[in-house]
């Protein structure tokens, strides 16, 4: 059995070179890597009401070659996404991502959401 990869932060140049998505909605197909090239960058985003005012918090990764980036900002107004992880509250996440043990194992887990066919999220009627 092979060696997992790590995962690794996007570079600043990296980041700048990412194709840009209008909307939470068009990052949800796969999209080019700036690193690799290879069409496998997956996004994941889910609200959160642990600040002041509701968040969006996203991740966005390369299922080829282990980077990724994360990002938080106002959660849009009527978002409304299909969810795997959806019944878990935020302080459930938090617990979700230490049972999942050290490093962005989360990722790994979102990964293989995907492949399962869990994920990417869909748009939900309003």
């Amino acid at each position: 059995m092979g060696e997992a990869v790590p995962w690794r932060n996007y570079s600043a140049e990296e980041l700048d070179r990412m194709p840009r998505a209008s909307s939470f909605k068009d990052a949800l197909r796969e999209r080019e890597c700036p690193r690799c090239h290879a069409v496998a960058v997956r996004t994941y985003g889910y609200p959160s009401y642990r600040r002041a005012s509701p968040s969006l918090i996203a991740y966005s990764w390369c299922h080829n070659c282990h980077r990724f980036a994360g990002t938080t900002g106002p959660l849009p107004s009527g978002f409304r996404f299909s969810d795997p992880l959806g019944n878990l509250s935020d302080d459930e996440r938090l617990e979700f991502y230490d049972r999942l043990g050290p490093g962005m194992a989360f990722l790994g887990h979102l990964d293989s959401l995907w492949d399962k066919g869990k994920l990417p999220q869909r748009p939900l009627s309003p």
